[in-house]
């Protein structure tokens, strides 16, 4: 990190990385066990919100795509838990979800317009966010959890997850 830059910025650099893995060996550390599931994605997403001001938890399932959790919706006065459980994206429909289940790979950058990615964003909201970081978690060759972020409603940009992606591999 910070190859190119002046020597102060170079520091700065170098001090926030250290500050980012410090940060993620201590949640990592503080699971105890990896049978306990609840435990493992309860910290996920406290340790996500370090990233994103607002995050969504989806599990695969042999029916698709189903929402699980989530943090940083307020959804006026309905249920951001209930309107997230309630998502649904069968296999194989073209959405971002889908793609990165199907890749194993993280996304990042704007929201592809489809017809599933559009539902998505109706279910959360229905405002766009400039930028979203879709990730998976794959455990045993197998994606199982994928996480949802984006900034909204601030909407300002999305700080480098590099961590987060290492914590979602761990």
């Amino acid at each position: 990190p910070g190859a190119g830059l002046p020597a102060a910025a170079q520091e700065e650099s170098t001090a926030q990385s250290k500050g980012a893995l410090s940060t993620l060996k201590a949640v990592l550390s503080g699971i105890r066990s990896p049978s306990f599931t609840s435990e493992i994605t309860l910290t996920l997403m406290r340790y996500a919100a370090e990233f994103v001001s607002r995050g969504v938890l989806f599990a695969l399932t042999k029916d698709g795509i189903v929402g699980i959790g989530q943090f940083g919706m307020d959804m006026n006065g309905s249920s951001p838990d209930d309107r997230v459980r309630k998502i649904r994206i069968p296999h194989g429909q073209p959405c971002v979800l889908t793609e990165v289940g199907e890749t194993r790979t993280t996304y990042r950058g704007k929201l592809p317009k489809t017809s599933w990615n559009d539902s998505l964003i109706s279910h959360l909201g229905g405002v766009v966010p400039q930028e979203v970081i879709v990730v998976p978690m794959i455990v045993n060759g197998a994606v199982v959890v994928i996480f949802y972020g984006d900034n909204l409603p601030a909407n300002r940009p999305i700080e480098d997850i590099e961590c987060l992606e290492l914590f979602m591999i761990q």
